[in-house]
């Protein structure tokens, strides 16, 4: 208990949303043996992300420590709050908060990057600048001023989250965001550099804001598989979700094709998947998977490579790592993430996102299968980052202090030496008063009288003697 006391206190920010970045924020809070994390979540309905605020001791517990109801609920990210900064005041007072890690905006308010204590974002997605989270409107944007935005408004079903907050609002969130960041110098720590340059392209202003490359650590043993030999159907698996971010539509339009050449197998799929449980040549294995039962279940697929065909741009992508680790070559489309992390042909394989693209790619992988087991061999010489490097490298960020918080470390210091050469003057000045007031009872005391004449009669005896 006493080593607990002792360890530095970090708030991590977070939605209640679920996902990979609650995912990061488990693995952060389990693997991080330096620091007390507490967790801050906004919860609320949609539309409503920030109806109250919930703060736990672990990012395991089920009941919160403390549970504030919002009086004037968060309709998407505040740019400023009374209520919240208050909670907020609240909370780093009561439990001495020292920095903070803020992995969501969604549900709270641009007054966490305002507290004055060491800061980092981390850049699981593209919110608050995209009310759509992801940077994507009919194809991956470049570019979004009003006019685009109010479009995405009316037109883009991506962009469905924060129907209570109009589009006209977004311009001075993004513009308080950044003034923010760069005034407090805020680094945003993002898992692959693609976030970096689609943010600097939609906005040039993201020049001048500190980034920090730290990839997510993966904790994962994998099984030994067993390499396809024979010249029958591919084995592909999909891993992780068919939502329609993730391919659902292009995977539609090539399907069929590809069951020609290859048996496909869905695991963790989600309820998308189960579209296809009727498909010749589609097996779904599982529309969720846990962490620790996926080694097995890779076992008994053995596939010869996996598909990933996300159409948004993938911040990181967990399920492209747990691939990577099992040794398992990966087609994945050639943007965000994917683009950063795949070396065409050596580490994995990149295609268009478009079904002709992709068709024609695995046609011309059925027919070069060297290049599969060449792969493969590549990605098992490969070592992956785990979660213990992932924190040691964090903690060199939150150890850093910006120039603006050593500034506003010196006044404080400087405060606090002025406080108390103050007292110290105050407690002179409170025992000259007190020597005044006994010499002034003195000279009005008969006794002091008594005793100036019996000095005085003293020193004539003495005299006369």
């Amino acid at each position: 208990m006493e080593n607990e006391q002792r360890k530095l206190v970090q708030l991590q920010v977070m939605h209640s949303w679920g996902g990979g970045l609650e995912r990061w924020v488990q693995d952060y809070c389990n693997t991080d043996n330096h620091n007390t994390n507490l967790v801050l979540k906004s919860i609320g309905n949609l539309g409503i992300p920030g109806q109250r605020m919930a703060l736990y001791q672990n990012i395991n517990d089920q009941n919160p420590l403390k549970l504030w109801e919002l009086k004037s609920p968060i309709y998407a990210t505040s740019i400023t709050s009374l209520e919240y900064c208050q909670i907020l005041e609240e909370i780093i007072l009561d439990f001495q908060i020292e920095k903070i890690l803020v992995s969501s905006f969604i549900g709270h308010s641009l007054d966490i990057l305002n507290t004055g204590l060491k800061t980092i974002i981390i850049g699981h997605d593209f919110y608050p600048f995209c009310p759509a989270i992801n940077i994507f409107f009919k194809k991956i944007c470049t570019e979004c001023n009003s006019e685009i935005l109010s479009n995405c408004y009316n037109e883009n079903p991506f962009n469905r989250f924060f129907p209570n907050q109009p589009a006209s609002s977004w311009l001075a969130i993004r513009q308080v965001f950044l003034e923010l960041i760069k005034r407090n110098e805020i680094t945003i720590v993002i898992p692959s550099n693609s976030v970096k340059k689609n943010l600097i392209e939609l906005e040039p202003e993201f020049k001048k804001i500190n980034f920090t490359h730290i990839s997510h650590g993966v904790n994962l043993k994998p099984e030994s598989l067993v390499r396809n030999t024979k010249q029958g159907k591919l084995k592909i698996l999909i891993l992780g979700s068919l939502a329609l971010q993730k391919g659902l539509k292009l995977f539609q339009e090539c399907y069929q094709e590809l069951t020609e050449i290859a048996d496909i197998y869905l695991l963790g799929c989600g309820e998308e998947g189960l579209d296809f449980r009727y498909k010749q040549g589609i097996k779904i294995v599982a529309t969720k998977y846990s962490i620790e039962e996926l080694p097995l279940k890779i076992k008994e697929i053995s596939p010869d490579f996996g598909m990933l065909l996300s159409v948004w741009p993938e911040t990181f992508s967990y399920t492209l790592s747990e691939l990577m680790i099992f040794g398992i070559p990966t087609l994945a489309t050639k943007i965000g993430s994917f683009e950063d992390r795949i070396k065409d042909c050596d580490n994995g394989f990149l295609v268009e996102a478009n079904k002709d693209a992709i068709i024609t790619k695995i046609h011309w992988l059925n027919t070069n299968r060297h290049l599969l087991n060449q792969v493969a061999e590549n990605l098992n010489k490969n070592t992956h980052k785990n979660l213990p490097e992932m924190i040691n490298e964090y903690q060199l960020i939150l150890r850093e202090e910006s120039s603006q918080q050593l500034k506003i470390s010196r006044q404080l210091n400087s405060l606090m030496m002025f406080e108390l050469e103050w007292k110290k003057i105050q407690s002179e000045l409170q025992e000259i008063d007190e020597l005044k007031t006994e010499i002034t009872a003195m000279k009005s005391s008969k006794f002091w009288k008594l005793r100036t004449l019996w000095f005085k009669l003293k020193k004539k005896l003495k005299l006369s003697q």
